[in-house]
């Protein structure tokens, strides 16, 4: 338990470091792809894993015109909580508009944060919206200090044209 506390402290000491020293100018943002995280010294790939299958299932669209298809979809139902993920594509672009995630958490003393905007593309060979996004959750202690998880991905495809989707969670 220390050891994870210490890595998070120290991973949350290095972000706001590197937020001290950014030379960018102000109301520009600049982002990295980010394809590895390093949690008490082993790094893991934030990239989906090959390996694992998508769990994939219809969705009922609650938006489907060619220049807005928005569908929501329960990622994950557990002790935690739920965990709904709502997307906004638009088909006459082939881009994703948004990825947003929702949380309905059990414990009033934790919180989810999705964790930036989301990534994704379309893929014309499989007709399909691949996409990735994480959060993490933050439990408040009783002595005002928090707990910061580790990030959890939520690796995805949609299909506009069958009304399914793939996850990876």
């Amino acid at each position: 338990m220390r050891i994870h506390l210490l890595a998070c402290l120290l991973s949350v000491s290095g972000v706001l470091l590197s937020q001290c020293v950014s030379t960018h100018e102000p109301g520009v943002t600049t982002t990295a792809p980010a394809s590895t995280t390093v949690s008490a010294g082993q790094a893991e790939s934030l990239d989906p894993d090959p390996n694992k299958p998508y769990r994939e299932m219809a969705i009922q669209p609650i938006a489907a015109e060619p220049a807005n298809y928005t569908a929501s979809v329960i990622c994950r139902r557990d002790s935690v909580g739920t965990l709904l993920l709502e997307m906004k594509l638009n088909p006459a672009q082939r881009s994703i508009e948004k990825l947003s995630l929702a949380y309905g958490l059990r414990n009033s003393g934790q919180k989810a944060k999705q964790i930036g905007q989301g990534t994704g593309h379309y893929d014309s060979t499989s007709q399909r919206y691949y996409f990735s996004t994480f959060y993490q959750i933050i439990t408040q202690l009783p002595n005002q200090q928090r707990v910061y998880s580790d990030l959890y991905p939520v690796h995805g495809w949609v299909s506009t044209s069958t009304n399914t989707v793939g996850l990876q969670l």
